[in-house]
């Protein structure tokens, strides 16, 4: 896999499956691709995901919305902050795949222009403090992830 993903970005070409959908550095995409940032790993995955060479920024990411029913949005505001804490360049949020038969809601909150990233990568407001930030033109993000509190302040 690592050979055709090379020969397919030399090519500049992309695919679907070279999309980062979690895991491991290497791994390729997920048809039923996960919740990146949980609850209990909130701070070791954030702090792992917070620099330039994490994959969210080198690589295209897939974010998948916490929700085993995609019609009941469970943890949206969470799962979008921290989908603006670590995307890169190149990200997708959204719905993993459920089956034809289930209702794929569009949230509002994506239609909000939070703008473009001011800061590179988000950060930690102290060591160990387990809150993280990023400024974005539009708005201010953060996660506790002591209590699993997400904010966004427009500015």
């Amino acid at each position: 896999m690592d050979a055709l993903r090379a020969t397919t970005l030399k090519a500049g070409k992309f695919a679907w499956q070279l999309m980062w959908t979690g895991g491991a550095e290497t791994s390729v995409a997920d048809t039923c691709p996960q919740t990146i940032v949980s609850k209990n790993e909130c701070a070791v995955t954030l702090r792992r995901l917070c620099n330039e060479t994490a994959p969210p920024q080198t690589r295209g990411m897939m974010y998948a919305l916490n929700s085993h029913d995609p019609a009941k949005l469970l943890g949206l505001k969470e799962d979008l902050a921290n989908f603006l804490l670590i995307r890169g360049p190149y990200a997708w949020l959204g719905h993993g795949w459920k089956g034809c038969s289930r209702n794929y809601p569009f949230p509002s909150e994506f239609n909000l222009d939070y703008g473009v990233p001011v800061d590179k990568v988000c950060k930690e407001t102290a060591p160990n403090s387990g809150t993280f930030t990023r400024e974005w033109s539009n708005a201010h993000i953060s996660m506790d992830c002591n209590h699993w509190k997400p904010t966004i302040e427009w500015k």
